[in-house]
Order: C-alpha cells, then sequence, then structure tokens
C-alpha cells in the first residue's frame, strides 16, 4: 500500500543533518585556508588567512559576516560599566528586581524543611 504522507520529522533530521554537515565544512575549510596561507607565505598569505578566518568565524556562529561584525561593533561601542536604574539601584536591589516572580524565601514550618 503506498501513502502518500510528509514526514516532518524526518525531514527536518535531514535538514539538521545537513546544516551540521555545512557547519562542520565552514570551520574545516576555514581551518585548512588559514593554515595554508601560513604556510605559503608571501603576498596573498594575509588574504588566505582572512578569508579562512572568515570561514571559519562563519561556521562557529552560523550567522552572516555582517551581523557578526555588527555584532561585535556594538559590544565594543557600548559602556562597559554596568548602572543599575541610573544609578539609583545597588547589585543586591538589581538581583532582588530581576527574580520578581520567584523572589519569596522558601518555606519554612511543620514539615521540618528549614
Amino acid at each position: 500500500m503506498e501513502t502518500n504522507t510528509f514526514d516532518i520529522i524526518g525531514m527536518a533530521k535531514r535538514v539538521d543533518s545537513r546544516v551540521k554537515r555545512k557547519r562542520a565544512a565552514r570551520i574545516l575549510g576555514g581551518i585548512g585556508v588559514a593554515a595554508a596561507g601560513l604556510l605559503r607565505g608571501g603576498s596573498l598569505a594575509p588574504l588566505f588567512v582572512l578569508g579562512g578566518a572568515a570561514l571559519f568565524v562563519r561556521g562557529v556562529t552560523d550567522r552572516p559576516l555582517k551581523e557578526t561584525a555588527h555584532r561585535v561593533e556594538r559590544w565594543f561601542s557600548r559602556p562597559h560599566t554596568h548602572r543599575f536604574g541610573e544609578g539609583k539601584r545597588d547589585l543586591v536591589d538589581e538581583a532582588s528586581w530581576q527574580s520578581f516572580p520567584a523572589s519569596d524565601p522558601p518555606a519554612t514550618g511543620a514539615l521540618g524543611i528549614r
């Protein structure tokens, strides 16, 4: 008997496997191209190293290089001092604020739980 159903789980596994192979190829290819640039030397060596590094980063992050560069640029341009509540709250206040729904202390009572 022939069925005309679509196996979405099987398709998802095949796509996932293809994505993993593509990422691994980019990572290994990037390492190979960068190593070739380092071993080859000469005037084109920096281009090989940069190209290999770009392939490696693309494989590791699985995001376009432009997006990764933009995230790195934002990280470097942001202030590295984090002030909670424009300086009105300290670290303990901020931790309490961030854990708001679960901020109640554990219960102690007749069950002997401490």
